[in-house]
């Protein structure tokens, strides 16, 4: 099905350098995200300067340069859930489109308050933050908007879970069963959490791996995955809300990374699951929110991989980078479908 090749090859890039205004202390990895922020249809860029809590706006021009910064101060850290809900990474921020005005705006999750969760063991955590930054159209944001959620959830992604032209929010936590939602309003805030917990009898972890419209129903559906190899997808309703959530894999390896995509070319959304041991492989989609039995490709090593037509075929291939552990030794291998 899949023919792994390899490629040696040296992008060529024109780099510029445009200061941020974060303070030196700032690390090097701070979180980004790509937006409209002034409704100007340049791409502007914003960037968290993690050492003093503080977002720089970088406003594009047209000739592919950016005016100087614009600081704005935050009363948090953002974070979000990474490796599929087994750890948490700081400067994570979501550029939405918020309250419908066509400027894109920012929100992020963080720590608040200690909450604690009644389950097999007494546990104190930190309860999720949801912040909204409405963009004023100059590079500066109205005064954050912060709700506690008082649950242990963080932001996974956001989406227009109901079909109201709104972007509402998908989290997921590190402590605590399901996912919750929060739809979003016309005003730019939420509503308060929906939690969808899994099923008395089953595994009681679940974190938000996926969502796509894989029943063709016009409105996302979204894949969790448990502690115990249990792969599992809630349907969407069609007005946010979603049907009990149905077991599509189990026992197969401990997931590692879910991908989305029409991998067989049947006009029908898959989804691919890659495995720590297993590798990757491929549950086709049936097109009604269902998938059938896994399909094991040949040659693909489990890796973390990413989902691209390499040839133009109309056809996803994969690209994912191995490495033999000697300095230099990096190497970018193509699976071509075939």
């Amino acid at each position: 099905m899949l023919d792994a090749q390899s490629f040696s090859f040296q992008p060529s890039f024109q780099v510029a350098n445009f200061p941020t205004g974060c303070p030196a202390a700032s690390k090097g990895d701070a979180g980004l995200a790509v937006g409209d922020f002034n409704a100007d249809g340049v791409p502007d860029v914003a960037i968290v300067c993690n050492a003093q809590q503080q977002i720089s706006m970088l406003l594009g021009k047209r000739d592919g340069t950016f005016r100087a910064p614009v600081m704005t101060f935050v009363n948090d850290v953002p974070v979000r859930l990474i490796n599929n809900g087994i750890g948490i990474e700081e400067g994570v921020i979501f550029p939405i489109d918020v309250n419908g005005d066509g400027k894109t705006d920012l929100v992020y999750s963080s720590s608040g308050p200690t909450i604690i969760l009644q389950q097999s063991v007494t546990t104190s955590v930190a309860s999720g933050t949801v912040t909204v930054l409405l963009s004023q159209g100059d590079g500066t944001f109205a005064p954050p908007n912060t709700v506690a959620t008082n649950l242990a959830y963080l932001i996974w992604g956001a989406a227009d879970l109901d079909g109201d032209g709104v972007s509402d929010l998908v989290l997921t936590s590190l402590f605590q069963t399901g996912f919750a939602v929060m739809l979003g309003k016309r005003d730019g805030t939420f509503s308060t959490p929906i939690v969808y917990s899994m099923p008395a009898g089953q595994d009681p972890t679940a974190t938000v791996v996926a969502m796509a419209d894989f029943n063709r129903g016009g409105k996302p559906d979204i894949i969790t995955k448990g502690n115990f190899f249990v792969v599992s997808s809630w349907k969407n309703q069609g007005n946010g809300s979603f049907s009990p959530p149905v077991t599509v894999a189990s026992a197969v390896d401990t997931l590692a990374q879910a991908l989305v995509g029409d991998f067989d070319g049947d006009g029908k959304l898959d989804l691919g699951l890659n495995g720590f041991f297993t590798g990757f492989y491929v549950l086709p989609g049936k097109g009604d929110g269902t998938f059938q039995s896994p399909k094991f490709p040949q040659n693909i090593r489990p890796n973390r991989l990413v989902a691209l037509d390499v040839n133009g075929d109309g056809r996803l291939d994969l690209a994912q980078q191995q490495g033999s552990g000697v300095a230099g030794s990096q190497t970018l291998y193509i699976a071509v479908h075939q």
